[in-house]
């Protein structure tokens, strides 16, 4: 989004402020006049990501776990 402002506001040599405030305005008359496009509805399918890590906040764990006890 950033740049996408950016490259805007250079095209048309406005500042940050004046090129937010006619976009607001464009947006907000749309939404009232119901020209706006319809939100679209996404859909997420779970996918298996495998075994879960332990926490990497205790390394003496994670090396027990994947080492056995040996590594001490």
């Amino acid at each position: 989004m950033a740049a996408r402002i950016e490259r805007i506001r250079s095209s048309k040599k406005v500042s940050l402020k004046d090129l937010i405030n006619d976009a607001l305005r464009a947006g907000l008359d749309e939404y009232e006049n119901g020209t706006a496009p319809a939100a679209t509805a996404y859909k997420l399918k779970p996918v298996e990501l495998g075994a879960r890590l332990p926490a990497i906040d205790d390394v003496a764990d994670i090396l027990s776990s994947y080492e056995g006890e040996s590594f001490r």
